[in-house]
């Protein structure tokens, strides 16, 4: 049933499976409405959760103004519509009072309200209420008729996700109405278990979880919630774990000698972070159950090349290898840099994205986009499959990987790789028993990137800056939050910025680079910035990944502030890529305090994991895994900053399977996971 959240039990919960409709008159719009939130039953209507509250528990007198939404308990002294002189608008006005004083009230095109209310009516009324010449007055206020439990007054009000048609007291109302519902639903833990986790009993945590008594009621409510989603995630990679290592993998043999070969033949020499990552892959890919290992590390870490030591071993056993990137740009990059590390080994690299449809079958190492999940059936014998800055492939696509790919009954080794920001404690919790790897050290001769903060208006010396290198024959890029200029924002687009530069630097050449171009025009406007024919590349967060150029110095962001940590970290990443110095300026539209120390704090942060911490401090949940990845989706009110939950659901969900493998015991977490648990990849 939509919406319970798996522990929809219909024989169980008679009076959750009756229609809204029951609950009272309901119009077809309203109703059309609610079945767009997949809202048709009272189970439905208690598990759509609010997702804040608005505080309107301070009831106060009519003898002081407030400039924060309160509420007023009061007699309709008088109540009538009249037409506005000018604009012929129907107000809705009344005068009210209690023992204090007395208030004007208005209400803006509502005329039935002076049918619902009369005068000597006793009401709540909620909003601001404000001083005027003529005394206090209300505008456009809440209102509800005075009872021992007002629903929508007097409280913590909750506020629900909702559309077009059904209106936030409607919703508020009809969840009302379903609450006696909940005494019916059945806690699939029991006593011991929400002892154990301090959880509240999952109808007490209905209850409190739609209209609190506190805001401490409310969060303990949320945890129990949090907890809930946490524990089905958690089960269904246990269950997975448990599923793939049942299962061979492709045995990859180390072939010693020619890999000290060729890390020698290499034009760099490896970090010690770079030879422990590659030799745990080697030696992950040598046993016999599949290896599921995420490495994270710095833009510019040198993350490539040890996937490549790694599919090298794999040739040299007569097996192909896979490497997947989100954008035909970042996969045009690996394969120009992965075919450059193979030339003269006899091993054959070929590209798969949209526009490059290249044979396949003889090739020893795949790059490809997206398009290699519709390839040809015969790269269907792939050992090891790699998919960088996995955060931007859904879960349903990695498992597709796996699925597509591998040997008869042999599973793939799959390999991960990251530069976005994930903290190593979020990273571990979340992902269970995925080994994870970091390599911080950057490569020889890379400088780090001096990253300025500019508050917009102030831009002369960032300006000279950009002149100063494009006289040296260096790249700048300039970043803008929008394609097109709008007309509710002011913030930088890429199409304005580059008029306007153009008359900033008139013996530049410039060129703009976005989403909605076509590959081949991407391709050349990347080309010109890249053999330095173009100085200035002005472009979206398209550049975010994969966009290797040593020539471009410095890097402008304009409205840095709209942008997240892990994005500014990818940005700044474009640059800073040889031995030159380099400069990142972080353009602030807005130069409010909280802006401000969310740029600060990046500046000051060394590396990605630096960044991580910091942005968990600063933000809590965000979007380091993107808000479209579908392995996180069903986490609804999941917070990325709460890892002890995170660490503590995985040991639960590991104690359920070792004590009731099939889930016999635990029937109703078995029709929530199981039917998912197959679909579900590790990561």
């Amino acid at each position: 049933m939509a919406g319970l959240g798996g522990w929809y039990n219909p024989r169980a919960m008679a009076a959750l499976d009756l229609q809204i409709s029951a609950l009272g008159r309901i119009g077809a719009r309203c109703a059309k409405s609610l079945a767009r939130l997949d809202l048709r039953t009272v189970g439905d209507l208690l598990w759509h959760l609010p997702f804040r509250y608005e505080d309107l528990s301070h009831v106060v007198t009519l003898d002081r103004p407030s400039a924060v939404p309160v509420t007023v308990k009061v007699r309709i002294d008088l109540i009538r519509n009249r037409r506005s002189a000018r604009s012929h608008m129907t107000l809705t006005e009344a005068t009210v009072s209690d023992e204090r004083g007395s208030a004007k009230v208005v209400w803006f095109r509502q005329p039935f309200i002076a049918k619902i209310l009369q005068p000597g009516d006793r009401v709540f009324l909620t909003g601001k209420l404000e001083n005027r010449a003529w005394g206090l007055e209300m505008v456009n206020p809440g209102y509800e008729r005075e009872s021992k439990d007002p629903v929508h007054a007097a409280r913590l009000v909750p506020i629900y996700p909702s559309t077009a048609g059904v209106t936030p007291k409607q919703l508020r109302a009809l969840l009302h109405l379903s609450l006696p519902a909940v005494s019916t639903v059945p806690d699939p833990y029991d006593e011991s278990f929400l002892k154990t986790h301090h959880l509240l009993a999952l109808p007490t945590a209905l209850h409190a979880i739609h209209f609190p008594d506190s805001y401490a009621a409310a969060k303990e409510a949320d945890r129990r919630f949090r907890f809930d989603e946490l524990l089905t995630f958690q089960l269904k990679g246990a269950l997975t774990r448990r599923a793939l290592a049942e299962r061979p993998a492709v045995v990859v043999p180390y072939a010693g000698e020619a890999i000290k070969d060729f890390v020698k033949r290499l034009p760099f020499q490896l970090t010690d972070d770079q030879k422990k990552a590659a030799w745990a892959i080697i030696e992950d890919m040598g046993e016999g159950a599949p290896m599921h290992r995420l490495i994270e590390g710095d833009v510019g870490s040198g993350k490539t090349v040890v996937a490549a030591i790694a599919m090298y071993n794999a040739a040299l056993g007569g097996f192909r290898s896979l490497i997947m990137a989100p954008t035909e740009i970042l996969a045009e990059q690996h394969y120009a840099t992965i075919s450059k590390l193979f030339k003269g080994t006899g091993f054959k690299v070929a590209l798969r994205t949209a526009s490059h449809k290249t044979k396949l079958d003889k090739a020893d190492v795949v790059v490809g986009t997206h398009a290699l999940l519709t390839a040809d059936p015969s790269l269907a014998d792939a050992a090891l499959i790699v998919v960088d800055e996995q955060h931007r492939f859904g879960v349903s696509q990695r498992r597709d990987l796996l699925a597509r790919f591998g040997k008869g009954e042999a599973v793939p080794h799959f390999l991960s790789m990251t530069a976005t920001p994930i903290p190593r404690s979020l990273a571990l919790a979340l992902y269970g028993d995925l080994k994870f790897t970091a390599i911080r050290q950057m490569p020889v001769g890379r400088r780090p990137v001096t990253t300025e903060l500019v508050i917009d208006g102030d831009r002369a010396n960032m300006i000279a800056a950009a002149r100063a290198e494009l006289a040296k024959g260096h790249g700048v890029f300039v970043i803008c939050p929008l394609i097109e200029a709008s007309e509710t924002t002011e913030s930088k687009s890429v199409e304005a910025e580059s008029e306007r530069l153009k008359t900033e630097f008139p013996d530049t050449e410039i060129v703009a680079l976005h989403g909605k171009m076509k590959s081949e025009a991407k391709r050349r406007a990347m080309e010109k910035f890249q053999d330095g024919s173009a100085g200035i590349l002005v472009s979206t967060t398209v550049v975010e990944v994969g966009v290797d150029v040593p020539r471009a110095t410095v890097m402008i962001i304009e409205g840095s502030e709209r942008f997240g940590l892990a994005q500014l970290h990818q940005l700044r990443g474009r640059v800073g890529r040889s031995e030159r110095p380099s400069r990142c300026f972080l353009v602030a539209e807005d130069a409010s305090p909280s802006a401000l120390e969310r740029l600060e704090a990046f500046i000051k942060a060394k590396d990605c994991f630096e960044i991580a911490e910091a942005d968990l401090k600063l933000r809590g949940q965000g979007d380091i895994f993107g808000e479209d990845q579908s392995g996180f989706g069903e986490l609804k009110r999941f917070n990325p900053s709460d890892v002890e939950l995170i660490e503590e659901t995985r040991q639960a969900a590991e104690e359920i399977i070792e004590k009731d493998p099939d889930l016999t015991d635990h029937q109703q977490l078995k029709a929530k996971v199981r039917p998912e648990a197959e679909k579900v990849h590790l990561e």
